[in-house]
């Protein structure tokens, strides 16, 4: 799991192009460092640039899955999907 930013570059985001927001990433790898290019290549594909994943760790998933209910869904369609994410609703200031 990875926390980060990131900036929509695409409308079919759901967010006005230029817009920054925080994100969580999920992957699943054997290492971080390929976790994290899985979890930059899930957001490119999913119109968002200037992909900074800021901090990085191996999860609990039973902690994930009783904390958070959208959280939850993520890490079961990283399961399904190899990756997934989550966007912050709320733009971050420049």
């Amino acid at each position: 799991m990875f926390l980060g930013t990131a900036r929509a570059q695409l409308a079919s985001t759901g967010f006005p192009p230029g817009e920054r927001h925080a994100i969580i990433a999920f992957a699943l790898a054997e290492h971080l460092d390929q976790a994290a290019q899985l979890a930059q290549r899930h957001f490119a594909d999913s119109g968002w640039g200037d992909v900074a994943l800021e901090r990085g760790a191996e999860l609990d998933p039973d902690k994930l899955i009783t904390s958070d209910p959208v959280a939850a869904q993520s890490y079961e369609d990283c399961l399904a999907h190899g990756t997934a994410g989550i966007v912050f609703s709320d733009p971050l200031d420049e």
